[in-house]
């Protein structure tokens, strides 16, 4: 007898089984994972994609949107998370079957791309996905000292119901017009301590001047997640790393802390040049963040005020993507975007996204120079950079 497929969006009465499945195959909990489904903006049932075989959920995808900034342009995402097949059931399909869905539904709400953090890279190639670098810097604690710290700056512990508001004002100037840090609500930041399960809030820092909030650091086990500062107040750095030399200080002591502390903050962040000075300061570079274009159109039409920025000479140029042409156009001024288009310039996903993350690029020699000088001006060498806290 043949069993009865269905690959789908999941209902409420579909919980159950789904947690079933998570505490099965995941290394995180259902608990820990009912924090996200149930607080995640937006959130809703079926966004738990799921192949039903026979009546039992057998896999799993779980869906998250959110927008991010992209220089002064905005982009929406489509993550990933929670892939999952029960063992009894690998190797028919499911597991693709859920992302194929997973993919339409992302387009059917919008999405330009979808972003997967993964150190499974053979199952999500054959899907569309393709790998890119995220780095960061690495300090061992036995060097760490403080630095010299300008200014009447305090250092003290985030306090959620009076600090939220200004922390969430901090991150968003200071990541306004950078490359890919979500753009968080307050709501978001208010929910998003539901589900995070790495961090202590007594390892968030607030940094002020004169009784406001300047800047703000956070560390999630061995690690310095995230240190913004409003543009103006770069003083606030050398106070938080110094806090955070304490925090180091305290828990090495007691030797429950790692040799080596890594630090996840952009090249061109006021800490980087501290942290290049202590002794045995190394750079390393996960292979973990797989990127897919969803609608090629969409992202291009997304990201034209940052191109006026960058381009202000009219053309026309045909791209083909992968199979999905699309013609960019400035005319007197004025952006266009439409499908299709004559004499298509063949780009692949490797090589826009490279572009798109702002790395550098080798150019087909049988490239026209034209095209080659627009595709830099549209998308310079830059610095992208997304937070731990959203890499679901």
């Amino acid at each position: 007898m043949n069993a009865t497929i269905e690959t789908r969006g999941a209902t409420e009465k579909d919980y159950p089984q789904i947690y079933e499945l998570l505490d099965k195959v995941m290394y995180s909990t259902s608990e820990q994972l009912k924090g996200r489904y149930r607080n995640y903006p937006g959130t809703k049932p079926e966004h738990s994609r799921t192949t039903v075989v026979d009546g039992k959920v057998v896999s799993h995808v779980r869906l998250y949107m959110a927008e991010a900034y992209y220089g002064n342009a905005t982009i929406k995402i489509g993550f990933i998370g929670d892939v999952c097949t029960d063992p009894e059931h690998r190797r028919k399909g499911y597991g693709a079957a859920c992302l194929r869905n997973g993919i339409r539904y992302f387009a059917e709400k919008g999405c330009h791309i979808s972003m997967i953090f993964s150190g499974v890279l053979g199952f999500y190639a054959s899907e569309g996905w393709r790998l890119y670098p995220v780095s960061a810097s690495v300090v061992n604690v036995e060097y760490l000292k403080p630095v010299p710290q300008e200014g009447n700056i305090t250092v003290r512990r985030f306090e959620r119901a009076s600090d939220l508001a200004a922390v969430a004002e901090v991150y968003e100037k200071f990541n306004r017009n950078r490359f890919l840090p979500v753009k968080r609500t307050i709501k978001y930041w208010q929910n998003s301590f539901y589900w995070l399960h790495g961090e202590r809030e007594e390892n968030f820092y607030v940094a002020e001047k004169d009784d406001r909030i300047i800047g703000y650091s956070r560390i999630s086990g061995n690690q310095v997640t995230e240190m913004c500062y409003l543009p103006e107040f770069p003083e606030a750095v050398p106070a938080l790393w110094n806090s955070i030399v304490k925090w180091v200080e305290h828990w090495a002591r007691r030797g429950v802390l790692e040799k080596e502390l890594r630090v996840s903050v952009p090249a061109d962040h006021a800490l980087y040049p501290i942290l290049k000075r202590v002794p045995l300061f190394h750079e390393i570079t996960y292979y973990t963040m797989l990127l897919r274009v969803i609608s090629f159109q969409g992202l291009l039409q997304a990201l034209i005020p940052f191109f006026s920025e960058h381009v202000t000479e009219d053309f026309s140029q045909a791209f083909d993507l992968d199979g999905e042409v699309v013609t960019l156009s400035r005319e007197n001024g004025r952006w266009s975007v439409s499908p299709g288009g004559k004499d298509a310039v063949a780009i692949s996903s490797e090589e826009f996204f490279t572009r798109f993350l702002g790395l550098p690029v080798y150019d087909p020699p049988s490239r026209p120079a034209e095209v080659q000088d627009l595709l830099v001006h549209l998308f310079p060498l830059h610095v992208s950079h997304f937070y731990h806290l959203d890499s679901l």
